[in-house]
């Protein structure tokens, strides 16, 4: 059942360019590690829940199947509900944005939102075909598609959180018929 033992694990990702190791630390720290730091919040208690559920699937499967583009399936399943999850926590201001619960919110939506348009690609990758370890070297590589994707889907996040409705804090006033300014 198990193909890859740590060792092979860690080979593979030695192989890897220094930037996809430091993308790998900083979606660690982001999603799997700093929720922690917030269990006295409920979204903290969310956001750690899918760690805990991540991180002994992400093992199981990195032993079944290495570093490889099929990885990219568990990110999808988990990273998007969450991102749903933490992007309506904020734009209902049940996570105040200014607050430090709120700082690590929105870092972890954008950290989401760029993992899962690699996922995404990744996945194509898998379908494609580019079933064995990750190999740095570009296979299908959508460059044209990546980057644009990445900045529209940061910016439809950034709408739906802060630009759909006006913050708690900016709520619209209520004026009643017939007054000056109501109608």
């Amino acid at each position: 059942m198990f193909q890859y033992t740590f060792a092979d694990i860690q080979a593979q990702l030695d192989h890897l360019p220094v930037l996809f190791r430091a993308w790998f630390a900083w979606l660690g720290l982001v999603v799997l590690i700093l929720p922690f730091a917030f269990l006295k919040r409920p979204q903290g208690k969310v956001a750690s829940l899918f760690a805990a559920v991540f991180i002994p699937l992400l093992l199981v499967l990195l032993h079944v199947v290495g570093i490889s583009f099929f990885i990219s399936f568990l990110h999808l399943a988990l990273w998007i509900p969450l991102l749903f999850y933490l992007s309506r926590e904020l734009k209902t201001g049940r996570i105040e944005p200014a607050s430090v619960m709120g700082a690590w919110a929105l870092l972890a939506v954008a950290t989401l939102i760029v993992s899962l348009v690699f996922d995404i690609r990744d996945a194509v990758r898998w379908l494609a075909g580019e079933r064995g370890v990750m190999d740095p070297r570009p296979g299908i590589h959508f460059p044209w598609i990546t980057m644009p994707a990445m900045v529209l889907a940061l910016a439809s996040g950034g709408w739906y959180i802060f630009g759909s409705t006006p913050s708690p804090g900016k709520a619209r006033r209520r004026h009643k018929p017939g007054s000056p300014l109501g109608s």
